[in-house]
């Protein structure tokens, strides 16, 4: 079986040097997918739809949750979140922890170009796979970790979901509709994490085109949102001592701007004026011109 498997990475090593490109910026790229949930397969589905050559590895005894189980029609890997996550990814089952299993993906390391994983920090080095052998086996090899804390530091060893990270960064306290206000979830922080993670690896692989070394990214996701997403509210603070309150859909200078209620049931307008002539310009389409001299 390992030699089968050999044999076929060897011929495809070579065929992927020399065939022709189909026109996707990563075509010639094979990247080893480690990852689970959301944000991890998100970045590889993405640089899998870029062109990249997608291996997803899983644990046979665990596979990715995403894949689910639909009671109601006994089906199994037909979840909306694995066909959007997992699409255009090849699939393989190693357990890591078993020498021959281990010996197969070190075969992978040596023809690939990209390895990225979610797992808590320091599990790839429990399996004897973290980058210092990585990098004995493939010297070109890029290891992009996404650990919800990073890799050093007290809460490394902590896990973390998108939900978690909210709160712990923070933005769930800019994100109700205004003072006193529950907060509210975004829902959608896995998806971001997931483009940084993708864009980590696009800038390693222009590094290593520029330089011919891989390297090792230690990407914190609670890092990506703070950076990001709340990175002005923290300078804010910090430079003028002023704590940011949340505003709901209103803007900090922009006025009229929001969600509004009309007449009816569940009518709603949304409206955006950024300049004195937009201004102007909406009053006249409302049929109240004389609104734009209004002192309010």
């Amino acid at each position: 079986m390992i030699r089968v498997v050999k044999d076929k990475l060897r011929l495809r090593k070579r065929v992927r040097r020399n065939r022709p490109s189909n026109g996707l910026p990563l075509n010639r790229v094979r990247l080893l997918d480690l990852t689970h949930v959301w944000s991890g397969p998100h970045a590889a589905r993405l640089l899998a739809d870029w062109g990249a050559e997608v291996i997803k590895i899983e644990y046979c005894q665990r596979m990715d949750s995403t894949r689910g189980w639909l009671k109601r029609f006994r089906l199994y890997n037909l979840t909306p979140h694995h066909l959007q996550l997992d699409r255009n990814k090849r699939s393989i089952t190693l357990d890591l922890k078993e020498s021959r299993a281990k010996k197969v993906f070190e075969e992978l390391i040596k023809v690939s170009d990209v390895v990225i994983e979610n797992f808590r920090a320091g599990f790839m080095a429990s399996l004897g796979l973290d980058y210092n052998h990585l990098k004995h086996i493939n010297p070109e090899i890029i290891l992009v970790s996404m650990p919800g804390f990073g890799s050093t530091g007290p809460e490394k060893s902590c896990p973390a979901y998108g939900a978690s990270l909210e709160a712990v960064s923070g933005l769930q306290s800019l994100t109700s509709y205004g003072k006193g206000e529950r907060p509210r979830r975004l829902k959608e922080l896995d998806m971001f994490v997931g483009l940084q993670g993708a864009s980590a690896v696009m800038t390693a692989l222009f590094y290593r085109q520029r330089t011919g070394k891989g390297q090792w990214v230690d990407l914190s996701q609670l890092e990506s949102v703070l950076t990001a997403l709340i990175g002005e509210h923290l300078l804010e603070y910090e430079m003028n001592g002023n704590q940011t309150l949340p505003i709901g859909n209103h803007h900090p200078s922009f006025a009229p701007y929001g969600c509004y209620r009309c007449r009816g049931d569940d009518k709603w307008v949304v409206i955006a004026v950024r300049t004195d002539e937009e201004w102007e310009k909406f009053c006249a389409s409302v049929k109240h011109p004389e609104w734009k001299n209004d002192e309010r």
